[in-house]
């Protein structure tokens, strides 16, 4: 089983999302971006059986249900390879979570994702293995205003079987 975690920053994003997903429809890219609500990710992923998730999904709940709202800036747009996504600034609650997260894991033995070692923080836009649809849709989204910073006061604990199909199991709001 597979465990995410990640802020949900989709009420700032829902007119800039409607036209990322138009654009990815015009280019025919890769949807499953879409898969979750517009966030920062906290976490890839935790790898693990689904017995010892459910004792690390207790405590990422948790974790997080001590926050307090803060806000982030959005730094840029980068282009990735295989990625277009915004950056954020590096912003010292994002990185005491992302290590607390970690620490959870490595309490339950669970090995960190390769992707989790040299974390930059960020919110997907686009997805594809098509570079030149990449390219294009870089291009495209240049032209198109989005926040420059986003108040973090939910978060989303999620499971899949697949490391594809995300399901959230909970949102966790923080006063």
């Amino acid at each position: 089983m597979y465990i995410w975690i990640g802020c949900d920053i989709s009420p700032r994003f829902t007119e800039f999302r409607e036209k990322i997903i138009a654009l990815s429809d015009e280019l025919g890219l890769d949807k499953t971006v879409f898969n979750f609500p517009q966030h920062i990710s906290l976490k890839i992923v935790f790898d693990t059986e689904e017995e010892i998730a459910k004792h690390c999904i207790k405590d990422i709940i948790e974790l997080l249900k001590a926050e307090k709202p803060f806000t982030v800036k959005i730094t840029d747009m980068e282009r990735r390879e295989g990625i277009i996504w915004l950056k954020t600034e590096q912003h010292e609650r994002l990185k005491y979570l992302h290590e607390e997260l970690d620490e959870i894991g490595k309490s339950y033995a669970v090995k960190p994702d390769k992707l989790d070692k040299e974390f930059i923080f960020h919110t997907t836009l686009a997805m594809d293995g098509d570079e030149t649809k990449l390219d294009e849709a870089y291009e495209k989204l240049q032209g198109i205003p989005y926040p420059d910073e986003v108040k973090i006061n939910t978060f989303l604990v999620a499971h899949s079987t697949d490391k594809v199909n995300f399901k959230v199991d909970r949102r966790i709001k923080v006063k």
